[in-house]
């Protein structure tokens, strides 16, 4: 393996581009992904390279560089089928979202965040208390629109930096502003204000997409949608149909259709509403969520995200693992899958059966996925 450590960023990104267009990379970009690696970004990437989160979003050299260091060290340890890309995402993590509604992020040096849960809309049901979101003052926005312009500066067009998106879904930010108990409470006694609730982050969602697409003259794409509390039981199924529902309606409107919905939940009983969606042709299968149930209700002709827990794959012997992964491909046998880890997470740089056990899953997996 190479020693990047005197490389300059322009060295990389050429590297990472000729790996791009290598005929291994070609390979994994035209044939399905049966199996993929998902490494916990930034909080494993912190351990491994030893620096402070804030300190990466702070620094746009530093940043350019981790995340093409990040992008090799992918690619030379690990011997699953993700392709490598040579983009650069102008990234501040997960959550900026959260502060275009006018909640605080934090981060931990480790790139573990808090996010404020004292807005003053969880102490009054009142939609007055939430400002419109403003796409270029709102939050981090400001913030945001520095950062692309401070890392299109350090790339200095030798590749393609692409600019945060609101990624988040109504409910989860819902529930960060107005709290879990104060908002299934709100079910029962102000359904109206929860759906009010619900449609306005959307229209705000929706807004700033809109807003993003004509600052950077490009066009409206498909809608990705992460919601982590879709999880049974702490929503219904039917309270994910009568609030949840219309609002991702509401979003496949706007932007011509959902291509992905992401919970780490229990989705079970959820997916005979996703399927609602007419454009959402893959759907994830997460590791709460019943698989053999799963695929009675999903359509042959979708395609399934399968993703395993980290201990599926870090703590995990191979005789197990074996089990685990024919057990996958014999129930989707005829359909097309892909079976995706979990982020994974690593407790020291130290750890030398982190890389192990990998090599251990993805040595697995080819053999019985292929």
């Amino acid at each position: 393996m190479l020693d990047y450590s005197k490389w300059s960023i322009s060295e990389l990104i050429t590297h990472v581009r000729d790996l791009e267009q290598s005929e291994e990379n070609r390979r994994r970009q035209r044939e399905p992904l049966p199996y993929v690696v998902e490494i916990e970004n930034p909080i494993t990437w912190a351990i491994l390279f030893d620096y402070d989160v804030n300190t990466l979003f702070s620094d746009p050299s530093l940043y350019v560089r981790q995340h093409l260091l990040q992008q090799l060290w992918h690619w030379d340890h690990i011997e699953d089928d993700l392709p490598i890309v040579s983009d650069i995402p102008a990234w501040l993590g997960y959550y900026p979202e959260y502060t275009f509604l006018g909640m605080d992020v934090q981060f931990n040096r480790k790139g573990v965040p808090v996010i404020s849960s004292d807005h003053p809309i969880s102490r009054e049901a009142n939609l007055a208390l939430l400002e419109p979101v403003d796409f270029y003052h709102s939050g981090w926005m400001p913030r945001a629109l520095r950062w692309y312009d401070d890392v299109s500066g350090i790339v200095n067009g030798q590749a393609n930096v692409t600019f945060l998106t609101w990624w988040r879904g109504c409910l989860d930010l819902a529930i960060q502003l107005r709290g879990y108990e104060n908002l299934m409470l709100d079910t029962m006694e102000d359904p109206k204000f929860v759906k009010a609730l619900l449609e306005l982050i959307t229209s705000e969602r929706n807004k700033w997409h809109a807003a993003c697409c004509k600052y950077f003259h490009i066009p409206l794409k498909l809608a990705s949608i992460g919601d982590d509390w879709i999880n049974i039981p702490f929503i219904t199924p039917d309270f994910f149909c009568e609030f949840v529902l219309p609002c991702y309606k509401e979003i496949e409107k706007h932007h011509g259709g959902i291509e992905s919905v992401h919970s780490c939940g229990n989705l079970t009983a959820v997916y005979q509403y996703l399927l609602e969606l007419d454009g959402l042709d893959v759907l994830e299968v997460s590791p709460w969520t019943d698989l053999e149930q799963s695929i009675n209700i999903i359509p042959p002709e979708k395609e399934l995200i399968i993703k395993l827990s980290p201990g599926d794959v870090l703590y995990t012997a191979q005789g197990t693992m074996e089990k685990q992964l024919r057990n996958i491909a014999e129930r989707t046998r005829g359909r097309k899958i892909q079976v995706r880890t979990s982020g994974l997470t690593i407790e020291s740089k130290l750890d030398t059966s982190f890389l192990q056990q990998i090599q251990l899953w993805t040595d697995t997996a080819k053999r019985v996925l292929r």
